[in-house]
């Protein structure tokens, strides 16, 4: 049953029950900022973040987000699809000590974001099904200008398991759910 109804959303897509929307396929969901963010939901450009770090302000941009002595870079957490060549991801929130953020920073705008290795994180978005936040993760430069990757270091976490052994469609579905989205084949 649930390989039918998968198999059925990534060729016809579905209209969602809940929003009055189609959507073609997997769709991610993402965040729009950090949930520690208390500041304006408006976005700086993605340039002003060096500015705003010389001058020790709060900044909310389309990638990053500065709140005094609190770094954050707007990831990527996929999540596996079992049973599918999809891949479902949240855009989600990592953090960065000053200096890594600094040398992330330096990267970001390049080809060669892999450069940048690893880092500790700490994810800073609440996750279904996870009730704490934040989780302990790894943050992993990409190249080629991509957001990086967020891979949760707490073998005890639900979104663990995802990432090592993925979502069933049934999992897909609730999390769909608990963000609006309601299943609805045409």
């Amino acid at each position: 049953m649930s390989d039918d109804r998968l198999r059925q959303l990534l060729a016809n897509g579905f209209t969602c029950a809940s929003c009055g929307e189609r959507h073609e396929g997997v769709f991610d969901i993402a965040f729009d900022y950090p949930d520690p963010w208390t500041g304006p939901i408006e976005k700086e450009p993605n340039w002003s973040v060096r500015l705003a770090l010389e001058e020790g302000r709060v900044i909310l941009s389309e990638d990053f987000c500065l709140m005094g002595e609190h770094h954050f870079v707007r990831c990527i957490l996929p999540l596996k699809l079992i049973g599918a060549d999809e891949t479902f991801a949240f855009g989600a929130w990592g953090t960065l000590s000053q200096q890594r953020f600094l040398e992330f920073v330096e990267v970001f705008d390049t080809l060669h974001g892999s450069s940048f290795g690893t880092a500790f994180s700490w994810l800073s978005n609440r996750l279904p099904q996870a009730p704490n936040a934040p989780v302990r993760a790894q943050l992993h430069g990409q190249d080629g200008r991509q957001r990086p990757v967020l891979k949760i270091a707490e073998k005890d976490h639900p979104f663990y398991q995802f990432q090592n052994d993925g979502l069933t469609f049934d999992d897909l579905l609730a999390i769909y759910a608990q963000y609006g989205h309601r299943l609805q084949m045409d």
